[in-house]
């Protein structure tokens, strides 16, 4: 009966990407819980990602949650590859932002450092200072202030180093901010 199930929700899955091929954005919901009970993993992930980012975009922050968590569920289940790594990676920092937007900043800190040591294990530059600059941020917020500095000196580094201008304003915008508070006026205008 269970392989019988799986097969239906497969086959749902198929039908409904035959059926509304250029719609599927209105499906995905519908989409990712076949996709999930079918035991089709990779368009599991793919599906429940974007319900994710549909919910998160009508602001219905809890469902966004439920759909990332599931995401990254599925994807522990797959082989650890790049593009599996570099999946967890995005989900984790979408995650992230919905987390921070329900103020559930402790579980929104472990996702960042997560993607941090998932950066570091893919060895891409970018997504370290990507979320390096997010971890400094949420130091702050969290009045961890010397681990703001670390984190926000750490990944300034890599922005001049990438010559990423983007990375290196947010960077040094906390920074800047952090040096203020310390009445370092000095290095603070320098920043």
């Amino acid at each position: 009966l269970a392989e019988r199930r799986r097969a239906l929700h497969a086959r749902i899955v198929g039908a409904i990407e035959a059926r509304y091929p250029d719609r599927l954005a209105e499906h995905v919901e519908r989409l990712a819980h076949h996709a999930l009970r079918g035991e089709l993993r990779e368009k599991a992930v793919a599906y429940l990602r974007q319900a994710g980012l549909k919910a998160a975009a009508r602001l219905a922050l809890q469902d966004a949650r439920a759909w990332f968590e599931q995401a990254l569920g599925v994807l522990e289940a797959l082989p650890e590859e790049r593009a599996t790594l570099e999946q967890a990676y995005e989900i984790r920092l979408e995650l992230f932002s919905v987390l921070g937007l329900v103020d559930e900043l402790r579980w929104a800190h472990e996702h960042l450092r997560e993607a941090q040591t998932l950066a570091e294990r893919l060895n891409d530059d970018r997504r370290r200072g990507h979320v390096g600059a997010l971890l400094a941020r949420i130091h702050v917020v969290l009045g961890e202030l010397d681990e703001a500095l670390a984190s926000g000196t750490h990944t300034l580094a890599i922005a001049e180093r990438l010559r990423d201008l983007e990375l290196r304003i947010l960077t040094t915008s906390v920074l800047g901010a952090l040096h203020y508070q310390a009445s370092e006026f000095e290095r603070a205008v320098e920043l």
